[in-house]
């Protein structure tokens, strides 16, 4: 029987996304197969300038220094439709090596994924239990409905109750007072 593949729902114009987890090839063409997708871009700060984009070229593929993707990033991704992406997403095969996920992330600004090896897209998390271990002060999802920014920020003495989640299968910047390790 033939897995189910995993669907990221898209909505026309700009949408902040990511991979819940590793797909089964990283190649950009198979993974944002969607034909309206015509920019994708993530954001490295490890990288002059910043930011890695592909667009789609006059042969129909997305072309750039942006030519895979993976769990390790967050991606923006623009079309013109609602078309979602659907994404081969191999499950964990029995007694097979692998380790948890986890992202170095540096001081300042940085787009993370949401990845989770028990949970289905769309899943929330209190994003202070997803983001422990971090210094963060600030974070950033991005609603494609309203094409607006949802702010999120830690829970503390000064916000007691407030509960922020963040989404698996989400996108989201985060402003990091130190350096540290993102482990989902």
């Amino acid at each position: 029987k033939a897995r189910a593949l995993t669907s990221i729902a898209l909505r026309p114009g700009w949408n902040l996304v990511s991979l819940p987890n590793d797909p089964a090839s990283t190649l950009i063409n198979e993974v944002v197969n969607v034909a309206a997708v015509d920019t994708v871009l993530t954001y490295d700060p490890t990288v002059s300038g910043g930011w890695l984009t592909a667009v789609r070229d006059a042969e129909g593929n997305l072309a750039g220094p942006l030519d895979t993707i993976d769990s390790s990033r967050a991606y923006w991704i623009h079309t013109t439709t609602f078309q979602a992406l659907k994404v081969d997403i191999p499950g964990m095969a029995g007694g097979a090596e692998a380790l948890p996920p986890s992202f170095s992330l540096i001081k300042g600004w940085n787009l993370v994924p949401v990845v989770s090896l028990v949970s289905a897209v769309g899943t929330t998390i209190d994003a202070d239990q997803y983001f422990s271990g971090l210094k963060w002060s600030r974070a950033y999802g991005y609603n494609s409905a309203t094409r607006q920014f949802d702010a999120l920020i830690p829970t503390t003495t000064a916000t007691p109750g407030r509960t922020d989640t963040v989404a698996v299968g989400s996108g989201y910047w985060i402003f990091l007072t130190e350096s540290g390790d993102l482990i989902p």
